[in-house]
């Protein structure tokens, strides 16, 4: 690194109930301002109110500001990509937003996935429009493209082969809350609250379509049709509510499921980390993925997994050898088969090896952009 630079990080996405790229964005701030003592960073919102769960995460960390630039959607990033240039950034960091990528040019713009290109029918008609000419024009214009996964990276190149050279897979880290033994008395709130079982299954995940949360839930009806353990399992969804959910309620209660699956809406942290514990399995069905952490989390936890047989989930998974049932994502047969098969594979013995998913790492990988300026 030949100067100090001035560095702005786009946190819009975080708000106090995040989950997915806002966690994630949240992760990667924090790294950097615990390793890089040498640059200065200015985070942008256009909420300050949304960044107190964050200030309490940094802690006491001084060589950041938080700037709020009032404003919503395009014209916002219209108005601080203005303000970069004039108050001469020499960089920036966008975990979300494809615009920054293309109006300020030393940008590490973030591709968290493809969805709305390869699944265009989960999305708004609008939304996967826009979202593919954005991605367009930052394949041709941007600079430095970042992934969280190699399956993600690897969609990119085949889908623009010549923005190759622009990729770089960041990585993704392991929230340090998950590392942590959940007190009795947090697990026994958790049961309380949400009126939990003794047995029951564990997706953690937003209620949006390519979850696949409807072939999941006509799976474990047949598994409780099938098998003669039905009744003793059920099924616990945990997850804010994204889009086109409502068929996901109308199936359950067409199925008749309303005893045997509990939806708990957005939890906390620490309410996750019991749910885990708690659990019998871990379960997750999507039909595409950018990633798929909660896998991570649940062998953290030494707790069996029943995945959809998808490419990231192959390479999330590729040195697990055991404690892992790959499924037909859309042979609700084959779901009901790999929830019996959970109930009798007992938790995992040996200690998952999470050392590949550092936010220390994907700090290492972010500064070696930044001394090439």
């Amino acid at each position: 690194m030949k100067r100090k630079l001035k560095i702005a990080i786009d946190l819009s996405m975080v708000d106090n109930r995040s989950a997915g790229i806002g966690q994630y964005a949240s992760s990667i701030t924090e790294s950097l301002l615990r390793n890089d003592k040498k640059n200065t960073f200015t985070i942008f919102t256009n909420n300050i109110d949304n960044l107190k769960t964050f200030k309490e995460f940094v802690g006491e960390s001084k060589n950041f500001e938080i700037r709020e630039i009032k404003g919503r959607g395009v014209l916002w990033i219209l108005k601080v990509s203005k303000l970069l240039k004039s108050e001469n950034y020499d960089f920036l960091l966008s975990p979300s937003n494809f615009l920054f990528g293309i109006l300020f040019p030393n940008t590490l713009q973030w591709v968290h996935d493809l969805a709305p290109v390869k699944y265009p029918k989960f999305f708004k008609k609008s939304s996967s429009l826009m979202y593919k000419l954005l991605l367009d024009l930052l394949l041709l214009k941007g600079k430095y493209i970042a992934t969280i996964s190699e399956t993600i990276k690897e969609e990119l190149i085949k889908y623009r082969p010549s923005s190759r050279s622009k990729l770089i897979n960041i990585g993704i880290g392991i929230h340090t809350w998950i590392l942590k033994d959940s007190t009795s008395k947090e697990k026994e709130k958790v049961i309380n609250k949400f009126n939990l079982p003794k047995n029951f299954f564990l997706i953690v995940s937003t209620l949006e379509p390519r979850k696949n949360h409807i072939n999941t839930i006509k799976g474990f009806r047949a598994y409780l049709d099938t098998f003669e353990n039905k009744g003793e399992y059920k099924l616990v969804i945990t997850g804010k509510r994204g889009w086109f959910y409502n068929e996901i309620f109308e199936t359950v209660k067409e199925l008749k499921l309303e005893n045997d699956i509990i939806f708990t809406d957005y939890v906390e942290n620490l309410e996750i980390n019991a749910l885990y514990e708690l659990c019998s399995g871990v379960v997750l069905l999507s039909l595409y993925e950018g990633f798929g952490l909660s896998l991570i989390e649940g062998l953290i936890k030494n707790k069996n997994l029943l995945v959809s047989d998808i490419p990231i989930f192959r390479e999330v998974l590729t040195l697990q050898k055991k404690g892992v049932v790959f499924v037909n994502e859309n042979d609700r047969v084959e779901i009901s088969n790999g929830f019996n098969k959970l109930t009798t594979m007992g938790d995992l013995s040996v200690s998952y090896d999470y050392s590949p998913y550092s936010w220390d790492a994907t700090y290492t990988r972010i500064s070696s952009i930044l001394n090439s300026l």
